[in-house]
C-alpha cells in the first residue's frame, strides 16, 4: 500500500480552500521556494484566485505580469519572462493575500518515475540496502546547484545537502549530479515513484498519474527518467504498447513550448528509460523465470518505435539475488550519458556496442558490431560462458564459442551445421562479455537468418510488382545491380512490371483520372506470362488513397495484400516478398494538406498520410503465411529522412512527398538487400549513390 503523500494531501487542502466562499489566492503545489524552474522557455507559473480577484505577480521588483481570478474551477496561467541558467529573484503573487518563493533557480527540470529501483534512496532502508560507498557520497553530496523534491513524500523543493540526499531517489541523484557537473547548469529533480507499481497505474488514467504525475503538468520540465517493468515482467508482449501510451499521454498533458532551442515541440520531450538489470527471476507473483529477458526486449522495442526515447543498458550491473541492484551510481551514469548525447549533443560514448549485421553461413554465424562511437572497439570479458548461443531450424539453442576479430565475432557451435538463430545474454541473470572501451555493455539480442535469402533467389525468376514507385524502375535496377555486384558467380533475374497509380485494395478517390488500377485484374496474366518462381510485390502508397486512417480502408488493403499472396501461392509461385509501402512526406503538400476525416481527394492528401502507412507497415511485417516473407522499407527510409534532416531541416527523400528520388530507390534498394542477408552498410550514401549511377546510369 502507498501512503498517502504530504503531496497528495496538500492537492486535497487546496481543493478544500477553493471551496470556501473567499479563498486566498494559491499555487499549484509544485510551485515552492528552493526550486528549479524550466531554463530558456517562459516557464509557466500556474495558481488559483477568486473570480475577479486580480493577482499581480513580481520578478525581483518588477512586475512580469498581472491576471485575474477565475474561481476554483480554473486556474490562472502566467508566463515567466526567460531565464537563463542560474540564480533568479524572487518570485511575490499579489493578491488579497501575499506568497514569495525564495532561493530560485533556473536550469533542467527532470522528472525521475517508476517503481521501486527509482525509489530506492542512497541509505538502507527497508527493502534497500543503500548504495556501495555510501558514506563518500554522502561526504560530497552538499550541491546547491542540484534542487530535490519528492511528491510522494513531503511534496517540498530541498537543496540537495548531504542530509536532503539521504532518503531520496539514489537513481535520480547520480543522473543529476552527472548532468549538473558535465553541463555546468541547476538541475532540478522530481522523485514521482512508487513501491511495486505497474506501468498501467501511471498512464493518463491511472491512479498513480492523477495522484502525482498530473499535479507537474503545471511546470515545464526538461524530460524524464523511468526504471520500471519488473511488475509487468510476466505480460512482457503488451508493454511495448503500453509505454507508447504512457510517454505520449505524458507528452500530451505538458504540451509545453520547446525547451531544446531547436524549435520542435516538447511534446516530443525526452523520456529516457533504464533497462532491467540481470535478476535471477523466482517464480513469484509478479516475474517469473524467462519474464526480465523478455521486458528487456520490450524495452528496446519501445526505443525503437517511439521518438525521443533512449535507453541505458545495465545488464552487467545486476544482482542474481535481489532486484534492487546497489549500484545506483552507475545506473545514474548511463542515464546521464544517454541524455548528455541525445539531448545536449555532447560528444560522448552513451551506448556500448550494437549488433549491425549478422550472417548466417553453413557452420557459423558471423556478428558485426558498431562498437559505439568514435575511438572505441570491442572488448571481451572473461567468463565462464561467453553468453553466446545458437540453434538449428529446431529452434533448440546451444552454446557457442566466439571469436573476436576487431569489430566482428564468429560463432560456432559442436554439431550445428546450419545455424538458423543466434542471441546473446538471452536470460533473466545471463553473463555480460561484450564491451566497448568505454567500458559500456552490449545490450542482450536476438537475431534469425531471414526467411528468404540471396540464394532463394539464385537461377530463379524474381516478378517484381508495385505502383509508380517501383514502375520508375530504380530501386529494381539497384537491386540487381548489387547482386550481380556481390555474387558474380550466381544467376539473378528481376522482371519489373510495375503499373502507375495501382493499389491491391482496388479503391479510388475523387478527382483521380478514372479508377485506379487494381493489380488483382492482372495477376494471372502476369504470372502466365512470366513464370516467376518469386514475386516481390510493393502496394501500399495508392491504397489508402491519401486519407486518414479508416478501418473499411484498412481492410480492402489488407484483404487486397493476402490475396495476392494466397494467389500467387496458388498459381504455383514458390515464394512471396512483401515490401512495406515507402515514406509519405507531407511538406511537398504543405498548401494543399486535408484533414482527419475529410473527403479523399486527389492532389489533396491527409496531413498525417504516413502514420496511416506505418500502420499497414507494422501489418505487412507481423504477417506470418507460408511461403511469405516480409522486408521493411517505411522505416529505413523514416530514419534516413530524421537523420539528415537533423543536419539539413529542408532535405526530402522524395521531391513531391510520394515518389522517391534517386537516393530515396537507393536507400530502399539497401533495405531490400539487407532483408535478403546482404550486408550494405556504407560509410556515405551520397559517395555511393554517385558510384552506382556512374554504373547503370540513372537519371537525377
Amino acid at each position: 500500500m502507498i501512503k498517502r503523500s504530504i503531496f497528495a494531501a496538500l492537492i486535497f487542502a487546496l481543493s478544500s480552500l477553493q471551496n470556501d466562499a473567499r479563498a486566498d489566492a494559491h499555487l499549484s503545489p509544485v510551485f515552492g521556494s528552493n526550486m528549479v524552474l524550466q531554463r530558456d522557455i517562459p516557464a509557466k507559473l500556474v495558481g488559483w484566485a477568486d473570480v475577479g480577484e486580480d493577482v499581480t505577480v513580481k520578478l525581483g521588483e518588477k512586475i512580469v505580469g498581472q491576471v485575474a481570478g477565475t474561481g476554483k474551477e480554473k486556474p490562472w496561467t502566467l508566463l515567466l519572462p526567460v531565464q537563463k541558467a542560474g540564480p533568479i529573484p524572487d518570485i511575490t503573487i499579489i493578491g488579497r493575500n501575499r506568497i514569495t518563493l525564495t532561493n530560485l533557480l533556473a536550469g533542467d527540470v527532470w522528472v525521475c518515475s517508476g517503481q521501486s529501483n527509482m525509489n530506492m534512496p542512497l541509505i538502507k532502508a527497508p527493502q534497500f540496502n543503500g548504495v556501495p560507498n555510501v558514506a563518500r557520497e554522502l561526504a560530497t553530496a552538499d550541491r546547491p546547484q542540484i534542487r530535490l523534491c519528492n511528491v510522494v513524500e513531503t511534496g517540498e523543493w530541498r537543496v540537495c545537502s548531504s542530509e536532503s540526499v539521504k532518503l531520496f531517489s539514489a537513481a535520480a541523484y547520480f543522473f543529476g549530479r552527472e548532468i549538473q557537473s558535465r553541463m555546468d547548469i541547476p538541475v532540478g529533480l522530481i522523485q514521482a515513484a512508487a513501491n511495486g507499481s505497474t506501468a498501467e497505474a501511471w498512464i493518463v488514467s491511472g491512479g498513480l498519474y492523477s495522484r502525482f504525475i498530473a499535479p507537474l503538468t503545471s511546470m515545464n520540465i526538461k524530460g524524464v527518467i523511468w526504471y520500471q517493468g519488473e511488475s509487468n515482467s510476466l505480460r512482457a508482449s503488451a508493454y511495448p504498447e503500453l509505454m507508447a501510451h504512457l510517454i505520449g499521454g505524458w507528452r500530451q498533458a505538458w504540451g509545453q513550448a520547446s525547451s531544446s532551442g531547436s524549435g520542435a515541440p516538447v511534446e516530443d520531450f525526452p523520456f529516457l528509460i533504464m533497462q532491467l538489470a540481470g535478476f535471477k527471476c523466482p517464480s513469484v507473483p509478479w516475474c517469473g523465470p524467462g519474464s526480465f529477458v523478455e521486458l528487456r526486449a520490450a524495452q528496446q522495442r519501445i526505443v525503437e518505435t517511439v521518438a525521443g526515447t533512449g535507453l541505458a543498458v545495465g545488464i552487467d550491473i545486476g544482482d542474481a539475488n535481489s532486484v534492487h541492484p546497489t549500484n545506483k551510481q552507475e545506473v545514474g551514469r548511463r542515464l546521464a550519458l544517454v541524455a548528455l548525447k541525445q539531448v545536449y549533443g555532447q560528444d560522448v560514448v552513451a551506448a556500448g556496442p550494437a549488433l549491425t549485421d549478422a550472417r548466417f553461413a553453413p557452420g557459423r554465424a558471423t556478428l558485426v558490431f558498431d562498437p559505439g562511437g568514435k575511438d572505441q572497439s570491442l572488448v571481451f570479458k572473461n567468463s565462464a560462458t561467453n553468453g553466446f548461443e545458437l540453434a538449428g531450424a529446431d529452434g533448440k539453442f546451444v552454446p557457442a564459442s566466439a571469436q573476436l576479430n576487431g569489430n566482428t565475432i564468429i560463432l560456432i557451435a559442436d554439431g550445428m551445421t546450419t545455424p538458423c538463430s543466434l542471441r546473446y545474454a538471452w536470460a533473466d541473470n545471463p553473463p555480460a562479455t561484450v564491451f566497448n572501451t568505454a567500458g559500456l555493455p552490449a545490450a542482450p539480442f536476438r537475431k534469425t537468418a531471414p526467411a528468404i535469402s540471396v540464394n532463394d533467389l539464385d537461377g530463379k525468376r524474381v516478378l517484381v510488382l508495385g505502383d509508380s514507385i517501383t514502375a520508375a524502375g530504380t530501386y529494381v535496377k539497384f537491386i540487381e545491380y548489387y547482386l550481380k555486384k556481390c555474387y558474380p558467380e550466381k544467376k539473378f533475374e528481376l522482371i519489373n512490371s510495375g503499373r502507375c497509380s495501382e493499389t491491391t485494395s482496388g479503391l479510388s478517390e475523387a478527382g483521380h483520372p478514372g479508377m485506379r488500377p487494381c493489380v488483382h485484374k492482372r495477376l494471372a496474366a502476369e504470372i502466365a506470362k512470366h513464370k516467376p518462381q518469386i514475386i516481390m510485390a510493393c502496394y501500399g502508397m495508392n491504397d489508402g488513397i491519401y486519407a486518414s486512417a479508416n478501418e473499411e480502408r484498412a481492410k480492402a488493403y489488407y484483404d487486397g495484400i493476402l490475396k495476392l499472396a494466397n494467389d500467387c501461392r496458388a498459381q504455383g509461385v514458390e515464394k512471396v516478398i512483401l515490401l512495406t509501402p515507402p515514406v509519405f512526406d507531407p511538406r511537398p503538400w504543405s498548401t494543399r494538406l486535408s484533414k482527419e476525416g475529410a473527403a479523399p481527394q486527389m492532389n489533396h492528401p491527409y496531413e498525417k498520410y504516413d502514420e496511416v502507412l506505418a500502420g499497414y507497415s507494422k501489418w505487412i511485417m507481423g504477417l506470418k503465411l507460408d511461403g511469405v516473407s516480409s522486408i521493411d522499407l517505411h522505416t529505413p527510409m523514416k530514419n534516413e529522412i530524421a537523420m539528415r534532416c537533423q543536419k539539413k531541416p529542408e532535405f526530402k527523400l522524395s521531391p513531391d512527398g510520394i515518389h522517391p528520388g534517386p537516393l530515396g530507390h537507393l536507400v530502399m534498394a539497401h533495405a531490400v538487400l539487407n532483408g535478403l542477408g546482404v550486408d550494405m552498410r556504407v560509410e556515405d550514401l551520397d559517395v555511393e549513390l554517385a558510384a552506382v549511377d556512374a554504373m547503370i546510369g540513372t537519371k537525377k
